[in-house]
């Protein structure tokens, strides 16, 4: 993979065996044509094939940075082992970043709050609450207050001053 122009792959390790079972893939990867052009169409890495007798076959990948990023072969044909060569240089040179963990921060580790053994059957305090029911006035009894032709100037303060004159002055005659 390009980073502003610059190949991130470095090194290449191809690791195999000569006779086992696990390394046929590999074999005939270094055997195919495959290889050849792998090679031709990427000369800004450089390559080095080892021969490990009685271990498995995998690739060791270092990157600009120094990071280095090791992949089993075992028992993979040679597509497969050409798959994995192409993901390892279009891959960047640096550990995968964790997805996983904690999404909510706080005290409560659920944004409905934490669980409960005594959960079950019981109901918030909210609607446990008595509902208090104002009684409608007697039929006899008129409000003090003229409520204003217009609702909006209800909470105007020339206005509520006014009827507090009003109310006064019907008080005192």
């Amino acid at each position: 993979m390009c980073t502003r122009g610059l190949f991130q792959l470095k090194k290449v390790s191809l690791y195999f065996c000569d006779m086992g079972g696990s390394s046929k893939g590999v074999r005939d990867f270094l055997k195919s044509d495959y290889l050849k052009e792998f090679l031709a169409n990427n000369p800004q890495i450089q390559f080095n094939f080892y021969l490990k007798r009685g271990s498995h076959p995998g690739i060791s990948a270092t990157y600009v940075n120094g990071f280095i990023k090791d992949l089993s072969l075992r028992n993979k044909s040679h597509e497969d082992v050409l798959d994995d060569m192409l993901r390892v240089r279009n891959s960047f040179g640096r550990s995968a970043l964790s997805h996983s963990g904690d999404k909510v921060y706080g005290s409560n580790k659920s944004i409905q709050g934490g669980w409960k053994s005594n959960m079950w059957n019981t109901y918030p305090l909210h609607e446990l609450e008595r509902i208090r029911i104002i009684p409608p006035p007697p039929e006899g009894m008129v409000p003090t207050i003229k409520t204003p032709p217009n609702p909006e100037l209800r909470y105007h303060k020339n206005y509520i001053f006014k009827v507090f004159r009003e109310t006064k002055t019907d008080k005192n005659n």
